[in-house]
């Protein structure tokens, strides 16, 4: 249990607040649809929270250094500033490393 401290303001006993975060469940991403939107913090997985599940086991370094090499889809800004990727476009990528995968064997 958190420590309780005395505020200078009252005589309450005061609790430290825990960060008011909620982190909202990403639907399967089997179940999206072809047209849906997927943005990089669902791709790739971020150091800050490695407790929520990615499709990509990379970092998001990697994931830009695959874009300028053309080795992964170009995202866009369906939004202003918020950048996705098609649901579709991330499957053929998934598809074609699989079926690269598979040949080497």
């Amino acid at each position: 249990m958190p420590h309780a401290t005395t505020s200078p303001h009252s005589d309450k006993p005061k609790t430290p607040r825990a960060k008011n975060r909620s982190v909202t469940a990403t639907p399967c991403f089997d179940d999206l649809p072809a047209s849906a939107f997927i943005k990089e913090s669902q791709l790739v997985r971020n150091p800050k929270h490695p407790e929520i599940a990615v499709l990509l086991q990379i970092s998001s370094s990697t994931l830009h250094r695959y874009i300028k090499k053309g080795k992964f889809p170009k995202p866009f800004k369906p939004f202003g500033k918020t950048t996705a990727w098609l649901v579709k476009d991330v499957r053929q990528w998934i598809d074609e490393q699989i079926a690269k995968a598979v040949e080497l064997r």
